[in-house]
This record gives C-alpha cells, sequence and structure tokens, in this order.
C-alpha cells in the first residue's frame, strides 16, 4: 500500500501644446485598460458542463516517465490527498486526487486505487465503496505534449491549452466534459464524478 500523502504579479517641463496630447495618449491607455478588464470580467473561471462522442476531442498526451499505480487505504472522516508523481529522474507532480472528510460513510477503511492512462493525462479511479465527493487536479507543466493534429488545427500549443478541460469516459463512446477550473497555472481540476476514467481534453 502506498501511503495517502498531502504532498503527490500636468508634469514637470509640460507645455501647453504637449498637454492635450498626452491627455489623449493618456485616455486610450485608459480605455484599453477598461477593455481587458471587461474581457477578463466575462471569462468563465468554470467552462461549461459538456457532452460530446468521444472522438471529437484531443486528449492531451503525456511525456517523461509515467506514475505508477497507487493503492491507497483511507480511514473515514479525514481529508486526505493522493500526490502521483512521474518517475525519476524529474518526480514532476502529475496529478492530485482530494477527498473531503465527509467523502465515505462512516465505517470501515476504504481502498482507493488509482491507475494512471496510458500515454496521455488520465486516470482510472476506484474504490472498494463509494465517493460522495472528491477533486482531481492535473498538472502538465512538465511533460504536457499535444497530439499532432490538435497542433496542425489549433495553431500552437497554448491555444490548445487554452481549451483543455477535465472529461470522465463513461464507456459509452461519449466524454463528459465536467466543469473545469484552473487553479494556478498548467492545472486543470474539477469534482469528480464518482468512480471511472478521467482525462484532460479539448474540443477538435
Amino acid at each position: 500500500m502506498a501511503p495517502a500523502v498531502g504532498p503527490g504579479d500636468t508634469f514637470p517641463g509640460m507645455t501647453p501644446r504637449r498637454a492635450p496630447r498626452l491627455a489623449l495618449v493618456g485616455l486610450l491607455v485608459l480605455a484599453g485598460c477598461s477593455r481587458r478588464n471587461e474581457r477578463s470580467r466575462t471569462t468563465p473561471d468554470v467552462t461549461p458542463l459538456r457532452t460530446l462522442r468521444a472522438d471529437s476531442v484531443f486528449i492531451l498526451e503525456v511525456g517523461g516517465t509515467p506514475p505508477a499505480d497507487t493503492v491507497v487505504r483511507l480511514a473515514p472522516g479525514e481529508r486526505r490527498a493522493i500526490v502521483l508523481r512521474h518517475g525519476p529522474p524529474d518526480q514532476a507532480a502529475f496529478a492530485v486526487v482530494e477527498f473531503g472528510d465527509s467523502a465515505f460513510a462512516a465505517g470501515d477503511s476504504v481502498d482507493v486505487t488509482v491507475r494512471p492512462r496510458p500515454g496521455v493525462f488520465g486516470l482510472d479511479i476506484s474504490s472498494s465503496r463509494a465517493f460522495r465527493e472528491g477533486t482531481v487536479t492535473f498538472k502538465y507543466a512538465r511533460h504536457f505534449a499535444a497530439p499532432l493534429a490538435a497542433r496542425e488545427r489549433y495553431g500552437s500549443d497554448e491555444l490548445f491549452e487554452r481549451r483543455l478541460a477535465v472529461g470522465r469516459l463513461p464507456g459509452d463512446g461519449r466524454i463528459i466534459l465536467l466543469p473545469t477550473r484552473r487553479p494556478a497555472s498548467d492545472n486543470v481540476s474539477a469534482a469528480l464524478d464518482g468512480p471511472g476514467a478521467y482525462v484532460v481534453a479539448g474540443p477538435r
């Protein structure tokens, strides 16, 4: 058993003739700032829930040495986090799976199994008893690998990265893109929708 871990920013010398010109520049700068602030206010903090065909998304690929499968025994009533890291040499963070203190009903300890999906930013999550809440956060700062077709479709890794969300694969040919937030740069996070397969993906 691997242990559960809480460690996976008017001027002097101005002449009357120059003052109106500088004032106009100042107004234009303020207008530009206003437009940028307006765009930032209208940009959603959380992506919408969407259901698509599984073949209509690009799944984010992963480089480096993959994390190992992890089985953790958790005691109900405690907040716990399972941190998965790439293998040596860098051991960069890959994903964090978190459970709140009310995730599991009172009773015996619970075994949680987390298996990275081969070649992609994805996890298969299962547990010996059903859980009521949880969160998965994928971290791709070090081993981001956009599929070649995604680079051709979006034109750059950056544009593809902006469209990423956490998706759940129910196994019926669909992918459910969950409401996804970005708690930090190069991180995407979503509430777990029960046991199952979770991947990082962007629409084709």
